[in-house]
């Protein structure tokens, strides 16, 4: 018999196109001239996309369009699974007053991260986040929030070499909001794919976010939570991984 506790492991979310004024955006550097303004972005020049983004697991970006009133702060998640390095977007949309306070919000979503993650003892788990495309404009009203709620999908497979494997698909809704009273904005992603199969108990969260309480403030984060347990002939398994992808903060 044996059984184990470990920890640490990580996630993201990806962008194969940006939305601006209506317009998505292909990837290519001719198209930086169809976007807002870019405020900042980090690493530096990583849109519309550098594939490898300098070395980092994300690209974060903030536009301004003066002319329509519209702020963006948005993240790439890469992938690193899969013939091309795909990656999934979270770009939120703030419409803003001639003061540049916001009092509503648009949302453009797209894209997907597989990833495999080497567990001890030859375990594996592939894991596939993806978000239908969602390219929308006009949030409901919650109190003194506007919200815009949007789905999101996660694929995984979990094996245990000589015992199985175990499939979890979950859909979910992400979350888009900002507060027109003190400015606090924001995305959250946290979706939950929960397995079973011949003794083995999978659960696996996706959660990604993107926060700020001013247009040029804002903490990009993203992070994958794996546990794994199995009991079944005089064998136990109990194995928890929970650790950032990575944790960002604009500063500007």
């Amino acid at each position: 018999m044996f059984s184990y506790n470990v920890a640490v492991i990580f996630l993201a979310i990806p962008i194969r196109s940006l939305w601006v004024d209506g317009i998505v955006a292909s990837q290519g550097s001719e198209l930086r001239s169809l976007r807002a303004p870019v405020v900042a972005e980090e690493p530096p020049n990583c849109l519309p996309d550098v594939s490898d983004f300098a070395g980092k697991d994300y690209c974060w970006f903030i536009l301004n369009d003066t002319v329509e009133h519209k702020w963006s702060s948005g993240v790439l998640i890469r992938g690193t699974q899969g013939p091309l390095p795909f990656f999934s977007t979270l770009q939120l949309v703030l419409i803003v007053d001639k003061d540049w306070r916001p009092y509503d919000l648009g949302m453009w979503a797209s894209g997907y991260t597989n990833r495999f993650y080497a567990l001890p003892s030859g375990m594996g788990a592939d894991i596939s986040f993806s978000i239908p495309e969602v390219n929308r404009v006009g949030g409901e009203t919650s109190e003194n929030r506007m919200e815009l709620s949007f789905d999101v999908q996660l694929f995984t497979t979990v094996t245990i070499p000589t015992i199985g494997r175990v499939n979890a698909t979950a859909v979910q809704k992400a979350l888009a909001y900002v507060d027109k009273t003190d400015a606090e904005s924001g995305v959250i992603v946290d979706i939950t794919a929960v397995g079973e199969a011949d003794g083995i108990h999978s659960e696996i969260i996706f959660h990604a976010g993107i926060w700020g309480r001013n247009l040029t403030s804002w903490l990009y984060e993203s992070r994958v939570y794996i546990r794994i347990t199995y009991k079944k002939n005089n064998q136990t398994i109990n194995y928890v991984k929970n650790s950032p992808i990575f944790s960002v903060e604009s500063n500007l």
